[in-house]
């Protein structure tokens, strides 16, 4: 229903139908391609490809740490790296991804368990140095995207393997620069292959 409005009015319409929704407390099926939509105005996700039921969850849980690759790549953008489980800790899973050990949050895997590892754009820090505070990975600036309020940045970091970074502007590399790269453990989810 909101496909033909302009941006703002189509922000504006999103909260309106969720104001309406609370506070008449109806409940109500809305069915969209547009991501953000979907996320911004329910309560639950019901994620389908080609007529079946792939992940249902609430938004922040199905965005953040969804239980298929698929899901996370329909939803917003996404970064995969390929890796093996060094080893299971108390606190969370020692990978290997990209030629670097690099820690991930609590997760149900095996040593020697070949997983994709994934995160968010928006969860990529950027440093001019290396860091002391723990693995980084190295990379290189291959393409920039000014957005306006953020800069989506696409980084190489390794043979065949690229990410995507969403900054502030104020904190966006210039191309071809190299920068070093922390992934929050918390925001890293380790998925089956």
């Amino acid at each position: 229903p909101l496909s033909n409005l302009d941006a703002k009015l189509r922000h504006q319409m999103r909260s309106e139908l969720r104001r309406l929704q609370r506070e008449t407390g109806v409940t109500a099926i809305y069915v969209t391609h547009d991501q953000e939509e979907a996320l911004a105005i329910s309560d639950e996700i019901a994620v389908m490809l080609e007529g079946e039921i792939m992940e249902i969850g609430k938004p922040q849980e199905i965005y953040q740490r969804p239980k298929r690759q698929f899901t996370a790549d329909f939803l917003g953008f996404a970064n995969f790296l390929q890796a093996v489980v060094v080893e299971k800790r108390l606190e969370g899973v020692l990978v290997e991804a990209a030629g670097r050990r690099m820690e991930c949050g609590p997760c149900d895997v095996a040593a020697g368990q070949e997983v994709t590892m994934f995160f968010r754009p928006e969860d990529v820090t950027l440093l001019k140095q290396e860091s002391s505070q723990g693995p980084t990975l190295t990379g290189y600036v291959t393409d920039r995207l000014f957005l306006g309020h953020m800069v989506d940045c696409r980084l190489k970091v390794g043979p065949r393997e690229e990410i995507m970074a969403r900054l502030h502007p104020k904190y966006a590399p210039g191309m071809g620069d190299q920068v070093f790269i922390t992934i929050d453990p918390e925001f890293c989810t380790l998925l089956p292959r």
